[in-house]
């Protein structure tokens, strides 16, 4: 769209968009814009609704995404230039802008997503786990059923394409070896315990007497010991607070009365073998 376009209102001359006017053409902005999208997004505060635009800039074109209040207001020059490196110009109006990308459109409908989020940081900055949320207002257990994300649920709107076992396959070996190679053990296995205990952080509710205990039950050789050993070299609360951790085998008899509240792994742990008084 460098040329320039001749049929309706508005027009691009050597990437600026223009504006003919009683046979005059008047200079709307250093740039142009293409609507690609329209976001819905459901969450516990409410429908959300935002919008996915192609700028392109002098020398450089940006994806740039707002809230649609933001696209229909005065404001939209603005909001471009803060997220295009301040490379845009604005000579005319918002509703200039607007107008030029419907047109662009030449009657072809907007592509609208709508997704279904009721999980983590919603648009209004508040925080929802599968059994509280937080707000500004405070912390508040939450009693509503969240959405159930899968293959039929919302998880398909998200622009992700489900690949074959094989792809996945590879997909976890590539990623496997990455962390292998990634640092000597002392620093790779404290970050990937950390990554196998962040899914489990939310859903975990710290009493005053309460001990979290996680069991991984699965076949003979599925990897339940290679992620025990891997969480257990990570040690910390779950709210990323580290504290000292001595990982020998006495070391729980050395802390004593300290280890209570430490991260323990038993691996093939059978409550059968183990007598009430031991």
């Amino acid at each position: 769209m460098k040329d320039r376009i001749e049929r309706g209102k508005y027009g691009v001359k050597n990437g600026w968009l223009v504006k003919r006017e009683r046979g005059k053409e008047k200079l709307v902005a250093n740039f142009y814009i293409n609507i690609t999208r329209r976001l819905r997004e459901r969450t516990p505060d409410g429908i959300f609704e935002s919008v996915e635009i192609m700028v392109h800039a002098p020398n450089k074109e940006y994806r740039v995404k707002m809230p649609l209040s933001v696209f229909q207001s005065s404001s939209l020059g603005k909001e471009i230039a803060s997220q295009c490196d301040f490379m845009t110009i604005l000579y005319g109006t918002g509703k200039d802008l607007r107008n030029a990308a419907m047109e662009f459109l030449e009657g072809r409908p907007v592509r609208v997503n709508e997704v279904f989020s009721d999980l983590g940081f919603s648009p209004n900055g508040n925080f929802y786990s599968t059994n509280i949320f937080i707000t500004k207002n405070g912390v508040f257990d939450r009693v509503e059923q969240p959405f159930k994300g899968d293959a039929h649920g919302y998880l398909r709107n998200l622009g992700f394409k489900r690949g074959d076992k094989d792809t996945l396959r590879k997909l976890c070996h590539h990623l496997l070896d990455y962390f292998l190679e990634l640092k000597r053990h002392a620093v790779m296995y404290p970050l990937m315990g950390h990554i196998c205990l962040a899914p489990f952080s939310s859903l975990i509710i710290q009493g005053s007497k309460q001990k979290p205990a996680l069991h991984l039950v699965g076949r003979t050789g599925c990897g339940k010991t290679f992620l025990g050993g891997l969480a257990a070299s990570f040690f910390g609360t779950f709210k990323d607070v580290f504290l000292t951790w001595d990982s020998t085998a006495n070391s729980l008899e050395q802390v004593s009365f300290g280890a209570r509240g430490h991260l323990v792994f038993i691996d093939d742990y059978c409550s059968s073998d183990i007598s009430y008084k031991k």
